[in-house]
């Protein structure tokens, strides 16, 4: 397996945007779409990372110029790997409260659907990275529930967990601070918001970089 597509939910019912995890030789890509443009987090076999917003497709709907200081390109490096070790290097979060029916054409084909959180937790994809392995890595040890490996070209291994977790205060409070980065995004390039719409936020939690998926509303004091 090179690529995965999943989604968390039921294609008719509430479910999260479809997340595409790829891998390009040693490189590893992971995209979704949100606030009208692609998010994409690119992990590269140098060990350098980045995440960055592609606004060409948000310029199709409005006037306003989109700069490319404002993308908010965050940019980092991979830990080392040490021989016999798995590196803990990405996640991503998606609270149930984010969750909502998404009415729009969409392949969904080769969508792997995992299961919704209860109320008042959030989903979290772990992303793992290994040493070169002369075979897939063992997973039946790991405390969470193993969802793919990709292999790279170089002999190492992508691996993806899910595991669901309790939403506490803390992260409710970083889920709020995540909307209004995203909101202070559309604010910047002059675009508005009419009823909900999706949105990705960076999180930096301690050496684990992640995005989490958001529900955007419009703020009735700007009517």
């Amino acid at each position: 397996m090179k690529e995965l597509r999943f989604s968390i939910g039921e294609p008719k019912s509430i479910r999260s945007s479809v997340w595409k995890v790829w891998v390009n030789k040693s490189d590893i890509y992971i995209l979704t779409r949100m606030l009208g443009s692609d998010s994409k987090v690119s992990l590269h076999e140098s060990g350098q990372c980045q995440w960055s917003r592609n606004f060409d497709s948000v310029a199709k709907f409005t006037n306003a110029p989109i700069r490319n200081r404002d993308r908010h390109i965050v940019k980092w490096s991979l830990p080392i790997v040490n021989e016999g070790e798995a590196k803990h290097i990405f996640r991503i979060i998606i609270p149930r409260s984010e969750l909502r029916e998404i009415n729009i054409e969409e392949n969904l084909k080769k969508v792997r659907w995992l299961p919704l959180p209860r109320t008042g937790h959030a989903v979290q994809i772990e992303c793992y990275i290994t040493q070169p392995l002369l075979s897939a890595p063992h997973t039946a040890s790991s405390p969470y529930n193993h969802i793919a490996s990709l292999p790279l070209a170089d002999g190492r291994w992508f691996v993806l967990f899910i595991q669901e977790i309790v939403v506490t205060e803390d992260k409710k409070r970083m889920i709020e601070s995540a909307k209004i980065d995203a909101l202070n995004i559309l604010l910047g390039n002059d675009l508005t918001i009419e009823g909900e719409l999706n949105a990705v936020g960076f999180t930096d939690i301690g050496e684990c970089k992640g995005l989490i998926e958001l529900i955007l509303q419009r703020n009735n004091d700007e009517e």
